[in-house]
This record gives C-alpha cells, structure tokens and sequence, in this order.
C-alpha cells in the first residue's frame, strides 16, 4: 500500500509540473509571412514524357493478344516425318 501511495504522489506532481509549464508559456504575437506566387507551366517536360509512355503503354496493354491454335513448328515437323515414312520401302517376306 505504501508503494502505490508513492507512486500515486509521484505521478501526481508530474502531472502539476506539465499542467503549470503549459500555462506559465507566454503568447507570442503572431508572424505574418511573405507571400509568394509561383507561375510554372502545368507539366514539366520530363513529366510529360512520362506520361507519353504512360500513354504508349496502356495503347499496347488495351491491344488484344492475338494467340494462334496451330504451331507453325509443330506442322513442319510433322510433315518432315511424314516425307521421310513415305519413302521408306517394306521388305515382303
């Protein structure tokens, strides 16, 4: 009981130390800063060019992919094996 009676004292007074430094702050008049306009044009030049390829990337990802069923590979060398089975001669027995 005596240790949580201290630390309840002790927090307490730091509580009363915060509280009392807020208050003993003095007000500051307030400080009026310059104004500064700024003209620029609306892009840079760089960012522009990103946004071009942006743009050329999005043309080419909006594009459909064109996918073909037959495979060019395939056919010649099933027409290679073909050529060469046709040539072959039985031996009859």
């Amino acid at each position: 009981m005596k240790k949580n009676s201290l630390l309840s004292l002790v927090l307490l007074a730091v509580l009363a130390t915060g509280a009392s430094a807020a208050q003993s702050q003095p007000r500051s008049d307030l400080v009026v800063l310059p104004t500064y306009v700024v003209e620029t044009e609306r892009y840079a030049a760089a960012e522009q060019h990103v946004a071009e390829s942006l743009n050329a990337l999005r043309a080419l990802a909006a594009t459909p992919v064109v996918i073909a069923l037959e495979l060019p590979a395939l056919k010649a060398q099933v027409a290679q094996v073909s050529k060469s089975l046709n040539a072959v001669r039985l031996a009859k027995s």
